[in-house]
């Protein structure tokens, strides 16, 4: 899951971890301390909200229509 910092747009993914701040990979974010702050801009971890991953865009079909000459 990933999570966005809503004043930077910092995203904390938890594959990922986070290097700069010594969180290994796989570190969910309620595991992080709770001192953590983001190290886009420094605020703490009540700045982060989950992104929800994008649905499908639905595509209407459109049937083949003969073309009168």
């Amino acid at each position: 899951m990933k999570y966005a910092c809503e004043l930077c747009g910092y995203v904390y993914d938890e594959q990922s971890g986070d290097h700069r701040s010594g969180v290994t990979p796989g570190t969910e974010f309620g595991q992080l301390p709770e001192h953590y702050e983001c190290p886009g801009c420094g605020c703490g971890k009540e700045a982060f909200d989950p992104v929800r991953p994008a649905g499908r865009l639905q595509t209407q079909s459109h049937a083949r229509v003969r073309l009168r000459k």
